[in-house]
């Protein structure tokens, strides 16, 4: 009976001992706690050994032996890992709403912005050709910059990953898969297609189907590499102002060769070749065919003199034009560059 009691008050004194430690644990979201050694998955683990070893045959909860042995079912699939994750994860976004509202807000005014600004473009030799290239300029920045809203969170979860994947909780396919099929829909897609909605209907773009569709496209590859190119600097530094430096040095970079701000052929020659690599060059490539070809241009402030074909500006820039593969090949390489970004992060 002695034996008993003294074994019960070391339990509470051990326990007073985890209370102490617990102390200074911080729960809540994945953005506002700490990483500790026995989390909520270790300590449902030991709860569930506990439970097992209770309902074991021949076994007094007072022996003082060490040596009990469970046998323990560690084998899962990869659809479980994959569900979990992926659900834990659609919970964190719908308990955690602002990163996906303050893109949904930001975006929404961005296409207001942008649609009061360019809603009258005219169809003038000068202040139409260089608006239209102007709005085409914004548009790509915002969607791609945009991105780097959702740059800090991922850099928060990078600590996080890392922990549970040492512990062997889940695969690294697992956890990389379930976040791209649900935040990047969430956090980056949903809040690009409102924006891609309401500027090409506020502004005076040319207004068909198969104009909305290639800008459709275009604003979403444009959308997706953003996010990739976050996503890689978020697996390659845990600092979050080394990240954003990173990233908006190479959206400058880029930015350069687009062909907007500075014609190519004046550059350097042996700095022409970043321009293959420019995400904002094929972009803008796609939406000035979309809204050049088959344009007519008129003479500032002679409406009846428009003799000018949008076919001279797009040649003008070296800007192919003439078949399907000039359109799409510009799409492939925005298709090409993001894939390579993403493969990039897995592998890093």
């Amino acid at each position: 009976m002695n034996k008993r009691i003294e074994r019960i008050n070391q339990i509470i004194r051990d326990l007073n001992h985890l209370e102490s430690c617990a102390a200074d644990t911080l729960i809540g979201t994945d953005f506002i706690r700490g990483v500790s050694g026995l989390d909520a998955c270790t300590a449902q683990n030991v709860i569930s050994c506990l439970h097992k070893l209770s309902r074991q045959e021949h076994r007094n909860i007072n022996e003082n032996k060490d040596n009990y042995l469970l046998k323990y079912d560690t084998s899962r699939t990869y659809f479980n890992e994959f569900y979990y994750v992926s659900k834990r994860k659609l919970c964190n976004v719908l308990r955690n709403p602002s990163l996906f509202a303050s893109q949904i807000i930001s975006f929404i005014i961005y296409g207001l912005f942008t649609g009061l600004i360019f809603n009258k473009l005219d169809r003038t030799v000068e202040t139409g050709v260089y608006n239209r290239f102007g709005v085409i300029f914004f548009i790509i920045s915002c969607q791609v910059l945009g991105a780097v809203n959702a740059l800090e969170p991922l850099i928060k979860e990078r600590a996080i990953f890392i922990h549970e994947n040492v512990s062997g909780y889940y695969r690294v396919s697992s956890f990389y898969f379930a976040k791209l099929i649900i935040d990047l829909p969430l956090v980056h897609i949903i809040p690009s297609i409102i924006y891609t909605i309401i500027t090409f209907f506020l502004t005076d773009l040319r207004q068909s189907i198969e104009n909305f569709f290639l800008f459709f496209i275009t604003n979403l590859m444009a959308k997706i590499f953003g996010s990739s190119m976050c996503y890689f600097i978020a697996a390659s530094t845990s600092t979050f102002g080394i990240a954003l430096v990173m990233v908006i040095c190479c959206y400058v970079i880029m930015m350069l060769f687009s062909g907007l701000l500075i014609n190519i052929e004046s550059i350097l020659s042996f700095l022409r070749w970043i321009q293959w690599i420019s995400v904002f060059r094929y972009a803008s490539n796609v939406l000035a065919i979309n809204e050049f070809r088959n344009l007519t241009l008129c003479l500032p402030y002679d409406t009846d003199q428009c003799s000018m074909k949008g076919e001279e500006i797009l040649t003008h820039r070296h800007i192919s034009y003439t078949t399907t593969w000039d359109i799409w090949k510009n799409i492939f390489a925005l298709l090409l560059i993001s894939g390579t970004f993403f493969i990039f992060t897995y592998i890093q």
